[in-house]
């Protein structure tokens, strides 16, 4: 645009900085570092999940045998006490063929001499930088076909949207569906095969304490086995143990008093959290970005939620807010006289 003497343009871009409060690594009950297993008790290893969530990182956890990883198919970590950001996250179990496979042994009996790599893809990659593949059998249409990889966990949303990289997702998915649509295994437990030899039925295999009858929805005692499980508390010698202020299996009721609702809200009658301004999550654990909706209330204590009863996890997959510098640009022509 031209410039006159009479009147000037300027092109003003105003930058808004903001930062928002993420989950601190000390409440990350069975944080472990980039899949090192040195931290982790001795019944558990650490272990991954590949998610879709910009910003959220540090998806490692301590996670007890059966494992999702290498040729075995079993448990992936679960985050009910990670807070709002990561207990989005729900896992699958999922078979996949990478690039860089240097073998495919065939999973034809549980003594099979290939090596069970526990701790993830990358631990079984040795110094060539290739990874031990196996085969199983997947059911394509009326043909069953063998197929090389290796499992990891990875969160159902990434698992379905590559229907390339992973035979039969939607079935899968299907299989391991809330009964009442709220995501898949209710975000207590993985959808993982049934059989490790072939990968055509999937089911939920629950934490500690949740009924696999209808997909890790009903909880059932107080036992846990996951780290990242016991809501608004921690896992301790197999049982949740619950912060201050709340109570009940899975310590998933808020009581009045004290720390009530973590601070950022109001304890309801039925035992849910209703969150105030500026606050989010189920427990109203988290600082929430400008714009968020305040969270709160629940389904048994479980993750999850379907705003438009499509089945999916409606707001409860919203994108992310973590402890991330976010800059917005807000531009403008000025015209000065």
């Amino acid at each position: 645009m031209a410039w006159s003497t009479r009147r000037k343009s300027l092109f003003i871009c105003l930058i808004a900085v903001a930062f928002t409060q993420g989950k601190s690594e000390e409440n990350k009950p069975g944080l472990c570092g980039n899949q090192d297993s040195s931290a982790c008790p001795d019944n558990s290893k650490c272990i991954s999940v590949e998610s879709i969530f910009p910003g959220v990182t540090d998806t490692s956890q301590c996670t007890e045998s059966p494992l999702c990883s290498g040729r075995d198919s079993g448990n992936c970590p679960t985050f009910s006490n990670w807070g709002a950001d990561y207990s989005q996250i729900m896992a699958v179990c999922a078979f996949y063929e990478p690039q860089n496979c240097k073998k495919q042994p065939i999973l034809d009996s549980p003594n099979s001499s290939a090596p069970n790599e526990s701790t993830g893809a990358n631990s079984s990659q040795g110094n060539s930088g290739m990874v031990d593949c196996y085969t199983v059998k997947v059911k394509i249409g009326s043909e069953t076909v063998d197929k090389k990889g290796i499992y990891k966990c990875v969160h159902w949303e990434n698992y379905k949207s590559d229907s390339s990289l992973y035979a039969q997702a939607d079935a899968h998915l299907e299989s391991c569906k809330s009964k009442d649509g709220k995501g898949i295994c209710n975000g207590a437990g993985t959808c993982s095969s049934k059989n490790m030899e072939d990968i055509t039925a999937y089911g939920c295999v629950c934490n500690a304490g949740y009924d696999a009858e209808d997909n890790c929805l009903t909880i059932l005692s107080n036992k846990c086995n996951g780290q990242g499980q016991c809501n608004a508390g921690s896992c301790v010698n197999g049982e949740c143990k619950c912060d201050g202020g709340f109570e009940g299996n899975q310590c998933t009721k808020c009581v009045k008093g004290e720390n009530e609702c973590k601070g950022g809200g109001e304890c309801q009658a039925d035992g849910t959290c209703k969150c105030k301004e500026g606050y989010k999550g189920k427990y109203c654990e988290q600082k929430s970005a400008s714009g968020d909706l305040p969270d709160g209330g629940g389904n048994n204590g479980n993750t999850g939620g379907d705003d438009d009863g499509d089945g999916n996890a409606g707001s409860f997959l919203r994108p992310a807010s973590t402890s991330l510098l976010t800059m917005t640009c807000i531009c403008a022509i000025v015209t000065l006289f």
